[in-house]
């Protein structure tokens, strides 16, 4: 896996871009205040096609697999606040709309109507996690859906997954902490390329 580390808008944070197997998984914090996980194979696609895009991240991803590791089972776990949390109705209820019964994440944009936004799915296998990104060829009832790349938008507020957009933020900040030496040896001849 190669990482390309790029600084923001804000001048304070980095976005990500994670590239493997000739797909490009971006993940950035927007001027919305929202994050986002974008993902291309180099295809363009169709207005009013479905398409479904694999994302892999092994063990041999060091750092990266640690975060989604992490992220998958807080969720799973629905540890919200690092600590165990009570499950009321509200959380309960969010829960069920977002994990399945096999387990698996599934996080429809919050861009617009449920029935209309494309899919992240997390799914976890021996040491590794797949991500799933998919297209349905549902025309949204304003504005269109990107021709070059799936775009799940996690809403930091009114999210339909409220409280759980908080375990994503929490793995984009441990994203933060990843550095120059954890880039050259996922990029042997790759330098890593921060925009100041």
């Amino acid at each position: 896996m190669k990482i390309e580390k790029i600084a923001n808008w804000s001048g304070r944070g980095y976005d990500f871009k994670l590239i493997k197997d000739k797909k490009v998984l971006t993940i950035l914090y927007a001027r919305v205040l929202d994050l986002y996980f974008m993902l291309e194979d180099g295809e363009r696609i169709k207005f009013g096609e479905s398409k479904k895009i694999d994302f892999d991240i092994g063990i041999e991803d060091g750092k990266i697999y640690n975060l989604f590791d992490n992220l998958y089972n807080d969720v799973i776990a629905g540890n919200i606040f690092d600590e165990k949390d009570s499950i009321d109705n509200y959380l309960l209820f969010n829960y069920n709309r977002l994990v399945d019964t096999n387990k698996n994440i599934n996080w429809v944009s919050d861009d617009g109507l449920l029935d209309e936004e494309d899919m992240m799915s997390i799914s976890k296998n021996d040491n590794s996690y797949k991500l799933t990104f998919i297209r349905n060829n549902k025309r949204r009832s304003y504005g269109f859906k990107d021709p070059c790349s799936i775009i799940i938008r996690l809403s930091n507020s009114g999210s339909r997954y409220d409280p759980f957009n908080i375990i994503f933020m929490r793995m984009y900040q441990s994203l933060q902490n990843i550095d120059e030496k954890d880039i050259e040896k996922n990029n042997p001849k790759v330098k890593r390329r921060i925009k100041e």
